[in-house]
């Protein structure tokens, strides 16, 4: 999925404060993606919650500051965030005009996250610094996400580690966008702030 989805994007900024982590995703991609694909991903040691992220992002990309990324995703790295919150709001502030966060990590068994099956997961991935609860679903669709510029998608799933199955969970938040068939998206409104200033124009000549 990720090798297909590679060339629909101009660059990709693979962001850890971890440099050895680092280490091992770049050596990883050089195995799986062709030279071509790896000179557009760029492996920068930086936090998310760092106050100027946006402006040392920009320098990077060396894109405009107020451009933003059309994608940005937590890959089973939220869970593991300590200030993770903060860090959902720093990718939201990241976002360009029409771009969607995608959040992949584990999950609670029940909804409310309150069952003994959901308590002995929580135990047993707390040894690793994992944080599972129900409240990080809350808080993606209906804190930093919450307003209706933002069309909300969750799939909840399970998948078998060792015989045992494992809760997982992908979620989407997107601004109004239709989702083209090459793969790009588009504003699913038109922007008509154009053409009210050529009308605007027209009202003043006449």
């Amino acid at each position: 999925y990720l090798r297909s989805q590679l060339d629909k994007f101009e660059s990709i900024i693979v962001l850890d404060i971890c440099p050895e982590l680092l280490q091992i995703g770049e050596d990883s991609a050089k195995k799986s993606f062709t030279e071509e694909q790896c000179a557009r991903i760029k492996w920068v040691c930086l936090d998310i919650n760092a106050h100027d992220v946006k402006e040392q992002l920009a320098k990077i990309t060396g894109a405009d500051l107020n451009r933003g990324f059309d994608t940005i995703t937590f890959s089973y790295s939220l869970s593991m965030i300590p200030r993770w919150e903060e860090a959902l709001v720093s990718g939201k502030v990241l976002l360009s005009e029409q771009g969607r966060v995608l959040v992949a990590d584990f999950d609670t068994y029940s909804e409310a996250g309150n069952t003994f099956k959901d308590f002995l997961i929580r135990t047993w991935y707390k040894q690793d610094g994992v944080r599972i609860e129900a409240k990080t679903r809350d808080v993606i669709l209906n804190k930093v996400f919450a307003k209706d510029e933002y069309t909300k998608t969750i799939a909840r799933f399970q998948r078998k580690i060792l015989g045992v199955n494992i809760p997982h969970m992908v979620v989407c938040c997107r601004k109004g966008t239709i989702t083209m068939p090459d793969g790009f998206r588009r504003p699913s409104l038109p922007d008509l702030s154009k053409f009210a200033e050529f009308t605007e124009g027209e009202e003043k000549i006449n």
